[in-house]
C-alpha cells in the first residue's frame, strides 16, 4: 500500500475510533478496490455499528469473494445477511462456511446464536458446545450474548458459569 493510501486508512481509523462512522466510511472511499482485508474489515465494522446493513451486505459479499479462505469474512457476511435478509438466510451461510471451516469456534458459536434465535435450542446447545470445546472463552461469551438469552438460565446454573 502506498504511503498516501496508508494515510487514508489511518485517518479513517481515527474517525472510526472517535465514533465518526460516516467520516470513516467517506475517508475509505478513495481507496477504490478496497482490497486490503484490514481496510475491508474496518469498513465492515463501521457499517455494522451504524446499522447500515444493505451496504455491509454488499461489502461482505466482496470480502468473501476476495478472501474465501478467511473464516471471519464468512461470519461478517452471515451477520450482514441476518440483519438485511433473515436469520435463516444468515444461518445457511454459516452452515456453508462450516463445511469449509469445520472446527472454527466463531462459526460454531454463531450457528448456535442463530439457531437459538430460531427456537432451535437443541441445535444451539450443540453448536455452542462445539465452540466451547475448541476454546473456553466461548463459555464466558455465551452467558452474555443476548442471542443466547433463552439458554442463559441453564448456562448460568452450570459450574463456573460455563455452559459446558
Amino acid at each position: 500500500m502506498t504511503p498516501e493510501k496508508e494515510k487514508l486508512v489511518e485517518a479513517a481509523m481515527g474517525y472510526f475510533e472517535l465514533g465518526m462512522l460516516d467520516d470513516a466510511i467517506a475517508e475509505l472511499a478513495p481507496l477504490g478496490g478496497r482490497e486490503r482485508l484490514s481496510v475491508l474489515s474496518s469498513w465492515s465494522a463501521a457499517l455494522r455499528m451504524s446499522e447500515r446493513w444493505p451496504e455491509m451486505l454488499s461489502l461482505t459479499r466482496k470480502m468473501v469473494e476476495l478472501y474465501p479462505a478467511d473464516a471471519e469474512c464468512w461470519v461478517t457476511l452471515a451477520d450482514a445477511t441476518r440483519n438485511s435478509v433473515s436469520v435463516q438466510a444468515g444461518l445457511e451461510l454459516l452452515r456453508t462456511a462450516r463445511r469449509h471451516f469445520p472446527d472454527d469456534g466463531h462459526i460454531l458459536f454463531q450457528i448456535g446464536c442463530y439457531c437459538c434465535q430460531l427456537g432451535r435450542l437443541d441445535e444451539a446447545r450443540t453448536a455452542v458446545g462445539g465452540a466451547v470445546s475448541n476454546n473456553l472463552v466461548w463459555a464466558k461469551i455465551a452467558v452474555q450474548d443476548r442471542d443466547l438469552s433463552p439458554l442463559w438460565p441453564e448456562f448460568k446454573k452450570r459450574r463456573f458459569g460455563s455452559p459446558f
